[in-house]
């Protein structure tokens, strides 16, 4: 597990949409990521994808994240492991400058099938691709959205 210290106070704003992760020096993009499957784990649950809802009751509920890696995160809820998130990495644009050869943003737009005569296929900002049980790519200007509620295997997860 990687240990990532933070002032939960700030934590809590930068969920909450009080300040952004670049208005303190100690947020990263793994609070970015943890934000974003924190929020996806709530509406998981709220609408009933997980055939139960900790959150029904006016209990307290306490939720924790390990950062199991880069792009794995597993959420706690009451001590209890509720899911692991598997996220791909992204970079602000600021940070994208900052590696030199990388052109940003993507720039292309639209979608143009397979051409077999040319022996290519145009992927642009807005492309969106079903890849079966409940997963989707859709490509936006600066990375790809991948897309899953676990619907599929366990292989189809990972591979998502």
């Amino acid at each position: 597990m990687l240990e990532h210290k933070i002032d939960k106070n700030k934590f809590v704003d930068f969920c909450n949409g009080d300040v952004k992760g670049e208005d303190t020096e100690t947020l990263n993009h793994f609070d970015e990521h943890t934000r974003y499957q924190f929020t996806r784990m709530l509406y998981a649950y709220g609408t009933g994808m997980t055939g139960q809802n900790p959150f029904a009751n006016d209990e307290e509920v306490e939720i924790t994240a390990d950062i199991d890696s880069a792009t794995h995160t597993s959420f706690y809820v009451n001590g209890q492991k509720a899911f692991t998130a598997i996220t791909g990495m992204s970079y602000l644009p600021s940070e994208i400058q900052t590696f030199g050869t990388i052109q940003q943003p993507f720039k292309t737009r639209g979608y143009k099938p397979y051409d077999p005569g040319t022996n290519s296929i145009t992927i642009g900002v807005g492309s969106r691709f079903n890849l079966g049980n409940g997963y989707s790519m859709t490509v936006q200007e600066d990375f790809v959205w991948g897309e899953g509620y676990g619907n599929g295997s366990k292989a189809d997860d990972e591979r998502c």
